[in-house]
């Protein structure tokens, strides 16, 4: 995706290991180092013109579960270690191009995934420390890392332990580039100085909310301390599948429970009991929440 502007000079580069997606269309693609194949998903993600502001994106479906990508297409089974390694060969095409281009200095980019681990692949699917999986509202499914690169205006080494969301991202590099978004157009705010580390930085938000397809499982408060399911059922993983096969899950039930993430990040201490005032008003703000944004009628 292209937005000419002339106020700004920030090329952004956002890249997701677990998504199918590339924009803009490639502008060269070249032999795979490990296969010596081309790859459908490596690909130089660079405007012609850099004059202008550019906003690319690239994803790498295949890491999800590790069965597609130009080693399978080309006979061989993709596995794990082979994953990481395209993954790492592909990113640091980019890197190269952005330096050859002369562009990375004002350049953002940041690696990130959109979702934990799919357990029920098994060996193929990876493992956190935390609860569950993807497709689900525990720390397992939601709690992902990110990592930005932006030397203009990033020192290197710069670690954040707080809390914000994806829906963050967007008018975050919107507000770097300089690029007024229309009001309410989306639910995400400006989190640089956050991001960025600046002392005294408060996230803007109150609450994020955590919804699995139409049905909110859970709301957290913005500082990333409490956090309250409400009863949802989910899919857990019974026997998880090897080698690419998918495994057996079952419908489990949780009631509603109040976790602090801080002390309890793997979600194993229901302290509901214990603070009856911090999960009423959790309870609180997902109601007003679902008013504003009903779930469709079925």
């Amino acid at each position: 995706m292209y937005r000419k502007a002339s106020h700004s000079l920030i090329n952004m580069v956002l890249i997701l290991p677990a998504l199918a997606a590339v924009s803009p269309a490639p502008k060269e693609v070249v032999p795979d180092t490990i296969s010596g194949v081309k790859p459908r998903n490596v690909v130089y993600i660079l405007s012609d013109d850099h004059r202008f502001d550019a906003m690319s994106f690239l994803g790498h479906q295949f890491a999800e579960t590790p069965v597609m990508d130009s080693i399978a297409a080309n006979g061989a089974y993709l596995k794990n270690a082979l994953v990481m390694m395209e993954i790492d060969w592909s990113v640091g095409e980019i890197m190269a191009a952005l330096r050859e281009t002369g562009i990375e200095n004002d350049t953002i980019f940041l690696f990130t995934t959109d979702n934990g681990p799919w357990e029920e692949f098994g060996n193929h699917a990876g493992k956190t420390p935390f609860r569950e999986h993807k497709g689900t509202s525990f720390e397992g499914g939601v709690r992902s890392a990110l990592t930005v690169k932006y030397p203009a205006r990033l020192k290197p080494g710069t670690v954040n332990d707080r809390a914000f969301g994806s829906i963050d991202l967007w008018p975050t590099l919107a507000a770097l580039a300089g690029i007024s978004l229309k009001e309410n157009s989306t639910d995400g705010k400006n989190l640089w100085p956050l991001m960025s580390g600046d002392e005294g930085a408060e996230n803007p938000h109150d609450h994020y909310f955590i919804s699995t397809d139409n049905t909110l499982e859970a709301a957290l408060t913005s500082d990333g301390k409490w956090k309250l399911h409400h009863p949802h059922e989910y899919r857990d993983v019974v026997s998880p599948g090897q080698d690419g096969e998918r495994g057996e899950t079952k419908a489990s039930q949780i009631e509603e429970s109040l976790f602090h993430l801080i002390d309890d990040p793997l979600e194993e201490k229901n302290l509901i009991a214990d603070h009856p005032e911090i999960a009423g008003k959790l309870r609180e703000a997902a109601a007003v929440y679902l008013k504003q944004y009903p779930p469709p009628l079925k």
